[in-house]
C-alpha cells in the first residue's frame, strides 16, 4: 500500500470501506477497498475473477494487498457512486433512463455469461457508474462458473443477497443458471423504474414465501409503465426458471428497439441446469420452510441486506446465545443438527448416527455454532456472542483436549472425537481473538472485555496447549491452521489498556510465546511442507496446506517484528533460504512481463492460495528489508544514544544481524529480486536511507570488527559493507539496470565518495586476516565504483549524467591520481583494478583527455607505472592508456614532459625487464619510447625549434635497457629466424600465446628496442655514452658485453640482421660522438670479446641477405643489402675504434 496516497472514504459496508487513491508519481486516481479478514474466502473467490475479466462493462482490479488485519483490493474509480445511490438521491428514474441502464447491464451479463460466469450477485449495491455515466459490474465474492456435472467441489458460497434471489436458489441444491442472473436483472430493472425491490419483507422466511410464490403485479399502482417494458419484466421474473426469458428472446425483446441491438453470442452449455428436468408447480408450492436448509452464514450479506437484517439477528441472538453457552458447558439440550453437521462429525471419527445426540457430540455442536456466528455476525450482534465466561469455558476445553492428546490413546475412534472437539475449539477461540483486530468489532465490545479475553490467552499453559495444535499439522492441518491463527492473533492485538499491569503480563507473555513456546524449527517444516498428511492428503496440493504454510509465515513475520531472539533465529537458521524455497517455484508468475505486453498476470498463472502464500511470503521478505535497514541504523543510535562507556569500550562489537540479513537477502535469486524492485520502488525513500546508512557505516566504523556467525576470519564493518554492495550492484547491473537513477544525488555526494575512502591502503595493511580484509576491501571498493561508473546507462535529460560526470572529473580522478601519486601502500591488485577502472572510463568518455593535465587524468596514468617490485605485473592496462594519452598529445607533447611521462617510460621499461616478462605491455611501452623519440629527433633536426623540452633527458637511462631487450628472443632463434615469418594463426592458442606467437611477440620487442636505440644514439650522442659506457662512474659491467655478443653473434648466412645492424649503428653514433673521454673506444678496446664480433662481421661475405630482401616478384631490391651494410658498418666500427 506504500504506493499509493490514502484520501476520503467514499463508500462502506458491513465488513468493508471504500477509499478514493492515487498512483504515487502519477494522476492516476484508483479505488482502494479495504475488507476485514474475515470476508477472506469472499476476496480469494473474487480476486481471480476480477483480474481474468476484460470487458468495459466490469469493474477493472488492479492490485490487492494483505495486512495484519485487512485485505486491500486496488479497483478502478468509478467517480459516479453505485446505482442504490442513485436510486437513493432520486427516488425513481424514467423508463428511457431505465433502459440506458438496461441495455449495459445487459452487455455485461453477455459477457460474463460467454465466457462461463454466473455473476450470483447482481444489485444496485454492486453496480458503479463511471465518468461517462456508463455501469460498471462490480464485487465478485458470489460469482461462479457455470457449474458441469465434472465440477470440482468448491468452497460452499451463499446463494446471493436474498431481495435479489431467484425463487429456485431458496432450494437445496440451488442450481445457479442464466436464469437466477435473469431473475436478479428484473428486480433491478423494477427498482431503478420504482425506487423499491419487487419483494419486501424484514423476516427472511417470510421474504422467500413472497418471492417463491407471490406475482408481481405490473404494471405498478402509481407508476407509468409501458406495456413493452411490463412484458420484459413479466419474462424476467417468471418463477420456473425453465419458462424464464432465454439469452436470444432477451437480446431481440422490443423494449431494446430504439437502441443499438446487442450481437447473439453463443453461450456455454448448463449442464447441471439442463440436467434437472422440471416438474409442474415445482416452484410455486416450495414452502417458506425449506429456506431453512440454505446456509446464509457461510457468507454474510452485503451492506444493504445486512442492514435491513440486522433488526432480526439481534431479536434472535440473545436465546442462541444462551443455547450454545450451555452446550459449551456441556449443559442442556441442542435443538439443531443438519445433514452438514453430521456428515462432518462422521468423518472427523463418531460414524455411528445413534451417538450423534450424545453429551460429547452435542457439545461439538454447540462450539462449531458459536465459532459459526462468531464468523458471520454482525458488530452489532458481537457484544452478545462474546463474554467472559464463554471464552474461560473455551480455554478450559482446550487444555483439557491438549492434555488429552498428549497421553497414550487406544481407542482411535474416541482420539478422532477429542481431535474433532479439540480442533472447533481452538477455531472458535481464533474467531473470538479475530474480532479484537478488527477496529469496527472492538468498538462494540467493553473495555474490560477485551482486556479479560486477552489475559486469558496470556497464561502460560493456555499459549502452551495453541502450540501443540500446531505441531499436530501431521494429523490434522485444520487443527494446525487455526492454531497459528491464535497465536498470530495473540502476537498482533493492539494492547488497549490503561492498567500497566495487564498491558505488562500480555507483552511478557508475548515474549515468553516465542522465546519458550514457539518452535523455529516446527514452523521451517510446515513453511516447507510437502508429501501427505496421515489422512491421505496430498498436501503440497492442497488448499488447507497452502494455507498452513502462509500462517506459518505470518508468525514468522510477526516473530521477526517483535523480538529480537526470535529474529537472530531466522538469521541463524537462514529463515530467507526456505522463504526462497517458497517463492521460487512461482517466481517466474509472481510480476507481470512488462517486456512481454500481454503476457500472463499472476492472478491468472497462480489459484488463490498461492497467491495468497506468495503475498506471505513477498511481505515476510519485504519485513526482512526493513529490519535489515532499522538494525543498520541501530549501530549508529547505539553508539551516539547509548551508554557513553559502552560507546568507548574497546570490546564493544556492533551486533551484525542487519549484515546477515542483507546477505541472505542478496544471496538467495529471488529474495533478491524482491530487494531489488523494493529499491527501485522507493515509495518510501527506502533505497534513499540504504545509500545513506552505507555511506555512514563506511566512514564511521571502518575498522570496527564484525563477527559474522559461521565465519572464522575476523573481518571488519567496512569490508562486510563493501561486500553488500558489490552485490547488490553487480546483481542490479542484470536484473534492475535503472536503480541508479533512483536516487542520483545521494549516489554520488554520499556512497561514492565513502567508497573511495577505502580504496587506498594503509602502512602495515598486508599483514594478518585484518590485513587481507583491507585489501579485499580496496578490491571490493574499485569493483563498486567499476560497476556503478561503467555497467549502468545514465539519462542526460534528467540530471543524472551531470552528477556521474562531475563525480568523475571532480573527486573520482583527483582521488586515484593523489593515491597512484602519493605515499600509500602499493598494492598490485588494487593499481590492476585502477588500471581497467580508467581505462573503461576513458573508452566511454574520450573527453577526459581534452583536459588530462588539469583534470589529473595525466598523472594518474604516468602514477600507474610506478609500482612496486614486488608486483608480477605491471597493471594490466597501464601501458594502453599510455598509448592513448601519448596519441591524444600528438605534437603537443611538452605537458606530458611536465608531468613526467619520461620517468615513468623509464621506470616501466625497468619493471618489465627485472620480471623477464616479455608481453605486450612491454610492446605498448617502447611503441611509445619510439614515438616520443622519432618526434623529438625530427624537431632536432629543424634548426627553428627549440632544444629537448624539460624532463626529455630522462629517456637516456633506456640505453642499457634497450640493449638487453634487443636479445630478448633465444640466441639461436635470433640467427637463425626471420622477422615476420609467422602466420597470424600461429599466434594463439587455448588458454594463452602459443609458443610461436610468443617468438613473435619477443622479436616486435627486439625490433622495437633497436630502434629505440638508434634514436637515443642519434638524440644524446655523449650522454647516451656515459649512460650505457660508464654506469655511475664505473666501466660497463658484464652484463652489457654479454647482451652485445648476443646480438652480433654470427652462426650461419640465415642471420637476422635487421636487429644486429640497429645495434652496430648505435655503436658507429656513440663512436663518432666520444669526448675526451672516449668511454666507449676504451671499453671495447678492453673487451675484445665485443671488438673481435665487430672485426668477424666487417669482414663477411657482401652477398649475405635477408630472405625478406626479395620482392613478391623474386627480384632483388636496389641498394645496398642489409649484410653489405652490416660489413661495412662494422668496419666502420673498427676504423673509430683505432683512430
Amino acid at each position: 500500500m506504500e504506493n499509493y496516497n490514502i484520501y476520503d472514504e467514499i463508500g462502506r459496508g458491513t465488513h468493508s470501506f471504500v477509499y478514493k487513491a492515487r498512483r504515487k508519481r502519477s494522476i492516476e486516481y484508483v479505488a482502494v477497498k479495504s475488507t476485514a479478514k474475515s470476508r477472506m474466502d469472499k476476496i480469494l473467490n473474487e480476486v481471480p475473477f476480477l483480474h481474468k475479466l476484460d470487458s468495459r462493462y466490469v469493474l477493472k482490479f488492479f492490485d490487492w494487498y494483505e495486512s495484519s488485519n485487512h485485505i486491500w483490493l486496488i479497483l478502478e474509480y468509478c467517480m459516479g457512486g453505485d446505482l442504490l445511490n442513485l436510486i437513493t438521491q432520486d427516488k425513481q428514474l424514467p423508463e428511457t433512463a431505465v433502459k440506458s441502464f438496461g441495455i449495459e447491464l445487459v452487455a455485461g451479463l453477455q459477457y460474463l455469461h460467454a465466457n462461463s460466469i454466473l455473476y450470483c450477485d447482481l444489485k444496485p449495491a454492486n453496480v458503479l457508474i463511471d465518468e461517462f455515466g456508463s455501469l460498471k459490474l462490480a464485487d465478485f465474492g458470489l460469482a461462479r462458473r457455470i457449474p458441469g456435472s465434472d465440477t470440482a467441489a468448491t468452497r460452499p458460497l451463499a446463494p446471493g443477497s436474498p431481495h435479489y434471489m431467484a425463487p429456485e436458489l431458496f432450494q437445496q441444491p440451488a442450481v445457479h443458471s442464466f436464469a437466477s442472473d435473469f431473475w436478479a436483472l428484473g428486480c433491478v430493472l423494477y427498482e431503478l423504474r420504482t425506487g423499491r425491490q419487487p419483494f419486501i419483507h424484514t423476516n427472511f422466511s417470510e421474504l422467500a414465501r413472497k418471492i417463491q410464490t407471490d406475482d408481481v403485479v405490473l404494471p405498478v399502482p402509481g407508476y407509468e409503465m409501458s406495456p413493452v417494458f411490463c412484458n420484459l419484466l413479466q419474462r424476467l421474473l417468471v418463477k420456473d426458471p425453465y419458462q424464464r426469458i432465454t439469452w436470444n428472446e432477451l437480446i431481440d425483446h422490443p423494449f431494446w428497439d430504439d437502441l443499438p441491438q446487442l450481437e447473439e453470442v453463443v453461450m456455454p452449455a448448463q449442464e447441471m441446469f439442463d440436467a434437472a428436468a422440471p416438474t409442474p408447480g415445482r416452484y410455486p408450492n416450495i414452502s417458506a420452510e425449506s429456506s431453512d436448509s440454505v446456509n446464509f452464514e457461510d457468507h454474510p450479506h452485503d451492506q444493504n441486506d445486512d442492514q435491513r437484517e440486522n433488526d432480526e439477528e439481534n431479536d434472535s441472538a440473545a436465546g442462541t446465545t444462551g443455547d450454545v453457552q450451555r452446550q459449551a458447558n456441556g449443559n442442556g439440550p441442542i435443538t439443531t443438527i443438519t445433514e452438514d453437521d453430521r456428515a462432518t462429525i462422521s468423518e472427523s471419527g463418531d460414524s455411528s448416527s445413534e451417538n450423534l445426540l450424545d453429551d460429547i457430540g452435542v457439545r461439538y455442536y454447540a462450539v462449531r455454532t458459536l465459532g459459526n456466528m462468531l464468523i458471520h455476525c454482525t458488530d452489532m450482534l458481537l457484544p452478545k456472542l462474546m463474554s467472559e465466561q464463554i471464552v474461560a469455558t473455551l480455554t478450559r476445553s482446550l487444555l483439557q483436549y491438549a492434555e488429552l492428546s498428549r497421553g497414550e490413546q487406544n481407542d482411535w475412534e474416541a482420539s478422532q472425537t477429542d481431535l474433532a472437539l479439540r480442533t472447533t475449539t481452538t477455531e472458535a477461540l481464533a474467531q473470538v481473538l479475530r474480532h479484537l483486530r478488527t477496529p469496527s468489532s472492538v468498538a462494540n465490545l467493553p473495555s474490560r472485555l477485551k482486556r479479560s479475553v486477552l489475559l486469558y490467552f496470556a497464561k502460560p499453559e493456555v499459549l502452551n496447549a495453541v502450540w501443540r495444535g500446531v505441531q499436530n499439522e501431521k494429523g490434522a492441518i485444520d487443527l494446525a491452521v487455526a492454531s497459528l491463527n491464535i497465536i498470530n492473533a495473540f502476537l498482533d492485538t493492539k494492547i488497549a489498556t490503561d492498567r500497566e499491569a495487564d498491558s505488562a503480563a500480555i507483552k511478557a507473555s508475548r515474549q515468553f510465546l516465542l522465546d519458550r513456546v514457539v518452535n523455529f524449527s516446527s514452523i521451517q517444516k510446515m513453511v516447507l511442507l510437502k508429501g501427505t498428511t496421515s489422512n491421505g492428503v496430498d498436501s503440497e496440493g492442497s488448499d488447507f496446506v497452502t494455507i498452513l504454510r502462509a500462517k506459518s509465515l505470518i508468525t514468522l513475520h510477526l516473530g521477526m517484528q517483535m523480538n529480537r531472539g526470535f529474529l537472530l533465529s531466522i538469521v541463524e537458521n537462514d529463515a530467507l533460504g526456505f522463504l526462497e524455497q517458497v517463492l521460487f517455484p512461482i517466481a517466474d508468475h509472481l510480476y507481470e512481463d512488462d517486456d512481454k505486453p500481454g503476457s500472463l498476470t499472476p492472478e491468472s498463472t497462480l489459484s488463490a492460495f498461492e497467491l495468497y502464500l506468495s503475498q506471505c511470503a513477498l511481505n515476510l521478505c519485504k519485513l526482512a528489508i526493513r529490519m535489515a535497514l532499522k538494525l543498520g541504523a541501530d549501530c549508529f543510535s547505539s553508539r551516539e544514544h547509548g551508554d557513553t562507556d559502552s560507546a568507548n569500550n574497546n570490546n564493544a562489537t556492533i551486533s551484525p544481524l542487519s549484515f546477515e540479513l542483507f546477505n541472505g537477502l542478496l544471496r538467495h535469486p529471488t529474495c533478491r529480486l524482491q530487494l531489488l524492485n523494493y529499491f527501485v520502488g522507493n515509495d518510501n525513500k527506502q533505497y534513499t536511507f540504504f545509500l545513506r546508512l552505507m555511506a555512514k557505516l563506511l566512514t564511521a566504523f571502518p575498522n570496527e570488527e564484525l563477527s559474522i556467525s559461521g565465519e572464522s576470519n575476523a573481518t571488519t564493518i567496512a569490508f562486510y559493507v563493501s561486500k553488500i554492495l558489490l552485490n547488490l550492484f553487480e546483481s542490479s547491473a542484470r536484473e534492475a539496470n535503472n536503480i541508479v537513477l533512483v536516487e542520483t544525488q545521494v549516489l554520488f555526494t554520499h556512497l561514492l565518495p565513502a567508497v573511495l575512502e577505502h580504496i587506498s591502503p594503509t602502512e602495515g595493511s598486508t599483514s594478518g586476516n585484518l590485513g587481507a580484509n583491507n585489501d579485499g576491501l580496496a578490491v571490493n571498493c574499485l569493483k563498486i565504483l567499476h560497476v556503478v561508473l561503467l555497467d549502468f546507462d545514465y539519462e542526460d535529460d534528467n540530471g543524472e549524467y551531470e552528477l556521474y560526470d562531475h563525480f568523475i572529473r571532480s573527486t573520482l580522478v583527483p582521488f586515484l591520481d593523489s593515491m597512484l601519486n602519493g605515499h600509500a601502500t602499493k598494492v598490485e591488485s588494487t593499481w590492476g583494478l585502477t588500471s581497467e577502472l580508467l581505462f573503461g572510463l576513458i573508452s566511454s568518455d574520450s573527453s577526459l583527455l581534452s583536459g588530462a593535465k588539469e583534470l589529473r587524468v595525466m598523472s594518474a596514468i604516468l602514477g600507474l607505472l610506478s609500482v612496486s617490485p614486488k608486483f608480477q605485473a605491471l597493471p594490466s592496462h597501464a601501458t594502453q592508456l599510455l598509448n592513448v594519452l601519448v596519441d591524444s598529445y600528438n605534437g603537443h607533447l611538452d605537458e606530458l614532459y611536465d608531468s613526467g611521462i619520461a620517468e615513468s617510460v623509464v621506470a616501466g621499461l625497468a619493471f618489465a625487464t627485472r620480471r623477464k616478462e616479455l608481453d605486450s605491455n612491454l610492446v605498448d611501452l617502447l611503441v611509445v619510447l619510439q614515438h616520443l623519440l622519432h618526434q623529438q629527433h625530427g624537431n632536432s633536426r629543424q634548426q627553428s625549434l627549440p632544444g629537448s623540452p624539460q624532463g626529455f633527458n630522462e629517456l637516456v637511462r633506456c640505453g642499457p635497457i634497450l640493449i638487453q631487450l634487443c636479445v630478448g628472443t633465444d640466441a639461436t632463434r635470433k640467427v637463425h629466424g626471420r622477422l615476420g615469418d609467422l602466420s597470424p594463426e600461429e599466434d594463439e592458442v587455448e588458454g594463452g600465446i602459443s609458443p610461436c606467437g610468443r617468438n613473435r611477440v619477443e622479436d616486435k620487442i627486439a625490433d622495437l628496442a633497436s630502434r629505440c636505440l638508434v634514436f637515443l644514439s642519434q638524440i644524446f650522442g655523449e650522454q647516451l655514452n656515459e649512460a650505457v659506457f660508464l654506469n655511475d662512474k664505473e666501466p660497463a659491467d658484464e652484463s652489457l658485453s654479454s647482451s652485445l655478443l648476443l646480438c652480433l653473434q654470427v652462426n650461419d648466412l640465415n642471420v637476422d640482421g635487421v636487429v644486429m645492424l640497429r645495434v652496430l649503428l648505435m655503436l658507429k653514433n656513440c663512436l663518432r660522438c666520444e669526448g675526451n673521454n672516449a668511454y666507449v673506444s676504451n671499453w671495447m678496446t678492453e673487451d675484445s670479446r665485443v671488438l673481435k664480433a665487430v672485426k668477424e662481421l666487417a669482414s663477411q661475405d657482401q652477398d649475405i641477405r635477408l630472405e625478406n630482401e626479395r620482392g613478391k616478384s623474386g627480384q632483388q631490391r636496389s641498394g645496398p643489402s642489409i649484410g653489405e651494410q652490416i660489413s661495412r658498418t662494422s668496419a666502420a666500427i673498427v676504423r673509430l675504434c683505432r683512430s
